[in-house]
């Protein structure tokens, strides 16, 4: 009996230490003296044992660099105490750090006296790297998302915002909290078009992104805030492959580029309407290609349109063919040779001829000329302006008519005055011919009322000289 209970006994401490060596674990058991009973090979190969054998051996003849904190916890353990820890660090005497995960608690002989301790402990080190690795992509995530000059928002499966970004309140005019409490579609959005009308929440981004499971970039749209105020944004999403999440939520704000393309607007508005007004038309030609490029408001000067032409791409011979009368054709190609041979690179010129509009009347413009040299000086672009001057000439037309009608009335007129000069000269020579024969006149009036005077006063003489006498 006693031979069956020792092989019992030896057959069981066998069976103990095949186990234990086995075991995917790292544990060791050692006695009272903290020598090694038995041990598993997972222990030996985590904590890099160079021994082959160490049953039998002292725990810190084999670790002979093991810190004082661990020599405590194995006194106060072999006193029974049970002690543990999560994330230990182990540094070795090669200065090579080890983190581990170990409980240390006492065996406990028949008679209820510790028979000394067991170890269970795992070197942690590929887990410690993981967590770095994730602790450092969260910092480099959390320093992203903290700092991304545009709002980011995050939402789970369901639509729910989980976590916004400080430029995001600022882009949304939310609190934190208030933008927890909304859905990517809910009801609470002001949403519009660039156009102005509602937008619809089928239509954001992010609605899309998450029901079709699909990138959606660059969407633009308005958001009202309270008082009436809108905040423009460029919005793309993305979905987050991970269970329990949504999609990911990027939106830049646009507000000035939009009030600067309003403004733009505005300008070539009024910039359109004074080329229209002024009657002006650009054009610019490739000289290689012998291609003219038209705009509309070129076009426009012609009475015809792209669409009437067939495109804005015109060749030079075309162009001279359709709209250049044909007495000025000679000019036109003279001056386009000029500005393709000159050698002064700031060629600039100016000249004037009649066109024949697409309607077949006749009209002028006023055209002014510039060029694009290459590094080589050859002239590789011609570009410029075109004027419809036809209404200035045919008012200097009219007024060169009235000038001319004048200039006839005025000789008209000069001449009659100086036939009206030579008249009254001619009256005023009459007048005092008259004049002088009248004066003759009356002087001899004079001179026969003086002899006829005379007579009479002889005849009184002779009658009073008969009365004297007739009284004597």
């Amino acid at each position: 009996m006693q031979n069956i209970a020792f092989r019992d006994l030896d057959h069981a401490h066998k069976l103990l230490k095949y186990i234990i060596e086995h075991t995917r674990s790292c544990v060791a058991v050692h006695d009272r003296d903290m020598r090694y009973m038995y041990v598993s090979q997972r222990y030996l190969d985590e904590y890099k044992v160079k021994e082959k054998d160490v049953i039998g051996k002292h725990h810190y003849d084999v670790f002979p660099d093991l810190p004082q904190k661990w020599r405590d916890v194995h006194g106060k353990v072999l006193k029974g105490a049970v002690i543990s820890a999560e994330d230990d660090p182990y540094e070795r005497e090669d200065g090579s750090v080890d983190w581990t995960r170990w409980e240390c608690r006492p065996w406990y002989e028949a008679n209820g006296s510790i028979g000394g301790l067991i170890v269970y402990t795992e070197v942690i080190n590929d887990r410690k790297r993981i967590e770095e690795n994730l602790r450092v992509s969260f910092e480099k995530y959390k320093a992203l998302f903290d700092s991304f000059p545009g709002g980011i928002s995050v939402s789970n499966d369901k639509g729910e915002i989980l976590e916004s970004n400080k430029e995001a309140e600022i882009l949304l005019g939310l609190s934190p909290a208030e933008i927890r409490q909304r859905k990517i579609d809910g009801v609470e959005w002001k949403i519009i078009r660039p156009n102005g009308t509602p937008m619809p929440a089928d239509d954001y981004a992010s609605v899309i992104a998450h029901k079709e499971q699909r990138r959606v970039e660059n969407v633009e749209m308005g958001i009202v805030k309270g008082k009436g105020d809108i905040t423009w944004i460029r919005v793309s999403a993305t979905p987050i492959p991970l269970e329990g999440y949504g999609v990911l939520i990027t939106y830049f704000d646009i507000s000035e580029r939009k009030r600067m393309e309003e403004e733009l607007k505005l300008r070539e508005s009024r910039f359109s309407n004074a080329v229209k007004l002024a009657k002006l038309g650009t054009w610019e030609m490739d000289v290689e290609r012998g291609i003219f490029t038209f705009t509309d408001n070129f076009y426009d000067i012609f009475h015809t349109t792209a669409k009437q032409m067939g495109g804005y791409e015109m060749s030079l011979a075309d162009y001279a063919k359709r709209f250049v009368h044909p007495e000025d054709s000679f000019m036109v190609a003279e001056e386009t040779r000029k500005a393709i041979e000159t050698s002064d690179p700031n060629f600039s010129h100016y000249v004037e001829h009649r066109i024949v509009y697409a309607d077949g009347g006749l009209g002028f413009i006023a055209v002014r000329i510039f060029i694009v040299k290459d590094n080589f000086g050859k002239t590789i672009k011609t570009f410029g302006v075109n004027q419809d001057i036809t209404d200035q000439k045919q008012a200097e037309q009219r007024l060169q008519e009235n000038l001319n009608e004048l200039e006839r009335f005025n000789k008209i007129m000069v001449n009659r005055e100086l036939k009206m000069v030579e008249l009254k000269k001619e009256i005023a020579r009459l007048k005092e011919e008259g004049r002088g024969k009248r004066e003759e006149g009356r002087g001899k009036r004079e001179e026969g009322r003086g002899k006829k005077e005379e007579g009479r006063g002889k005849r009184y003489e002779r009658e009073k000289e008969e009365t004297t006498r007739e009284a004597e």
